[in-house]
């Protein structure tokens, strides 16, 4: 793949890699993109804050067990928006992100080696814990919350069920009028087609 790239401050930022740990980055940070504030000023600290945590203007190699390669990782951000001041459990990490389960471990295995989140033993529950972030972990997640990211990312929440919900509506519809959808003649001209779509609303 021919790389290309767009420039931020004077800084190349690459858009397309065969390198999959930037690709993630680059992924992350153009999911980030949809969830910038439409103030100027705010959209352009934002971009700027975005750039910084992912580490692609800080010079790093990129390498593996890097923070800012972590953050490229799916399901790193979601992870680090849900988990709770207090810590979270696995299962709870697991219901409430939008990632599989087996991604939600490696994950969390990963952000430990980095010293972003460390477990803490729930007293009187056999080997039950809870994962809390650490110092630097907490630096990340206030950075997100500062920026307005973590409630932008539970709107997205909200919306992608709703969106579910109407998808599972209208399949059931669908599979319930199935005559009623079958392909128009030819002879119908388009005023008749709208004028059927007209009927059908009211």
């Amino acid at each position: 793949m021919k790389a290309c790239s767009f420039h931020v401050s004077g800084k190349q930022i690459p858009l397309e890699t065969d390198d999959s740990r930037i690709a993630g980055r680059i992924n992350a940070f153009r999911f980030f993109l949809l969830l910038s504030p439409a103030n100027p000023p705010l959209k352009s600290q934002y971009y700027y804050g975005m750039l910084c945590i992912f580490g692609v203007m800080s010079g790093e190699d990129g390498s593996g067990d890097s923070v800012s390669s972590y953050l490229g990782n799916k399901g790193a951000i979601e992870l680090l928006c849900e988990i709770k001041p207090n810590g979270s459990q696995f299962t709870q990490l697991v219901e409430e992100s939008p990632v599989s389960r087996s991604t939600v471990s490696t994950r969390l295995q990963e952000a430990e080696k980095l010293g972003l989140y460390e477990r803490h033993k729930i007293e009187g529950r056999g080997t039950s814990h809870t994962y809390q972030l650490t110092e630097t972990g907490a630096r990340l997640r206030i950075y997100l919350d500062h920026t307005g990211t973590t409630e932008r990312y539970r709107t997205i929440k909200v919306l992608r069920q709703q969106f579910d919900e109407g998808v599972e509506e209208l399949t059931g519809w669908a599979r319930e009028n199935e005559e009623k959808l079958e392909p128009p003649v030819e002879e119908c001209s388009f005023r008749q087609h709208l004028r059927r779509y007209s009927d059908f609303k009211s």
